[in-house]
């Protein structure tokens, strides 16, 4: 979803630096380890949250958030 969100920031002519993000999930796991309070031991998850952190560093400013699964639900429908 970020690689998206920078795809259409950039093919609008403007850079994510512009911006801050708002990220929620119903995962405390990816929450917690995106925001560095929780290790991730696994080297495949390691790798993932790397990822993600090196997206939300192009953005002017990141907040993670987590809500229930029933939120995710009810906005996404699944």
């Amino acid at each position: 979803a970020l690689e998206d969100l920078i795809q259409r920031i950039e093919e609008a002519g403007r850079r994510p630096d512009e911006f801050r993000v708002d990220v929620r999930g119903d995962s405390a796991l990816v929450i917690n380890q995106l925001q560095g309070k929780w290790q991730a031991r696994d080297p495949r998850m390691a790798a993932r949250r790397e990822r993600a952190r090196a997206l939300l560093d192009r953005f002017a400013g990141a907040a993670l958030k987590a809500h229930p699964r029933e939120e995710s639900v009810r906005v996404l429908g699944h």
